[in-house]
């Protein structure tokens, strides 16, 4: 067989453990992006509250609140990329994030540091004392830390919240979640993209994890949308094409034929060869 067909902007792949698992270099990659971005008086509070985080065990739940207070909320990326910006090979895309998330990320990352065992689990209690904000930068570190499934409850309630970008920091660019979800709950993540208008290109490893069952459901989903006069995004036919059932190349093809723009024609030929494979 030969290799899958891919669409130009699909970024998802597999997650460079050995580079995450390095606790020292995540954080100095982190610190060089995050920097330049503060003023003198956030650097200067970034420092401290990263100190006291390294050596104290209660450090992190006083500070973590207060960042955005000392940071500012600005993009953490003076220039983001179509393509994505990662923190290095293989680590989390950081277009989506601020200044406040990555300096919390740095706290999260400290305390980790501090103590190894156990990283995950305090994540994941933060999690739940913190507010909407606070909780997006604890999904955010999570890919960052040492490896486990401590911090899934946390990416179990983001994936039902009803805030967009709370749900979107559990699934898209979060390899966390790519990577511990089972495959009922990764589903219903992508499926729920979808719905909310949220790009499958955005989700780590999705076609790694695609399976029959997740392309069934997206083509159901198609077929109804489709059924009641609504419009579809593109991107979702590569992914159904990668285990097509039953009538995809006609719908496609039928896709095609009825003209779509530039973009939408480039990701439909990418599913079209596919499902003809």
């Amino acid at each position: 067989m030969g290799s899958v067909p891919r669409a130009s902007w699909w970024r998802s792949g597999s997650i460079n453990r050995s580079s995450e698992l390095n606790l020292p270099a995540s954080i100095d990659a982190l610190e060089a992006r995050l920097v330049p971005r503060l003023s003198e008086a956030a650097r200067t509070w970034l420092a401290a509250a990263r100190a006291e985080t390294g050596r104290d065990g209660s450090a992190l739940g006083r500070h973590f609140p207060t960042a955005a207070r000392k940071t500012g909320h600005a993009v953490l990326l003076a220039s983001p990329s179509a393509e994505g910006v990662r923190l290095f090979p293989g680590g989390p895309v950081l277009d989506p994030w601020r200044v406040d998330e990555a300096a919390r990320v740095l706290l999260l990352l400290e305390d980790a540091r501090r103590e190894t065992a156990g990283a995950l689990g305090r994540a994941n209690d933060l999690y739940f004392v913190s507010d909407g904000r606070e909780r997006i930068a604890v999904l955010r570190g999570l890919a960052l830390l040492p490896e486990g499934d401590a911090a899934l409850p946390a990416v179990r309630d983001a994936l039902r919240a009803n805030a967009a970008d709370l749900f979107a920091a559990a699934i898209c660019e979060n390899g966390y979640g790519s990577r511990h979800l089972p495959d009922d709950l990764f589903n219903q993540a992508v499926l729920k993209c979808a719905f909310v208008g949220l790009r499958l290109g955005r989700i780590e490893r999705v076609e790694e994890r695609a399976t029959p069952e997740l392309a069934r459901m997206l083509f159901a989903y198609v077929t109804e949308r489709e059924h009641a006069g609504r419009s579809v995004g593109a991107d979702l036919w590569p992914l159904i094409a990668l285990h097509p059932p039953r009538g995809t190349v006609e719908r496609i093809r039928s896709r095609l034929a009825a003209g779509a723009d530039p973009d939408a024609r480039r990701l439909l030929e990418v599913a079209l060869a596919r499902a003809e494979r």
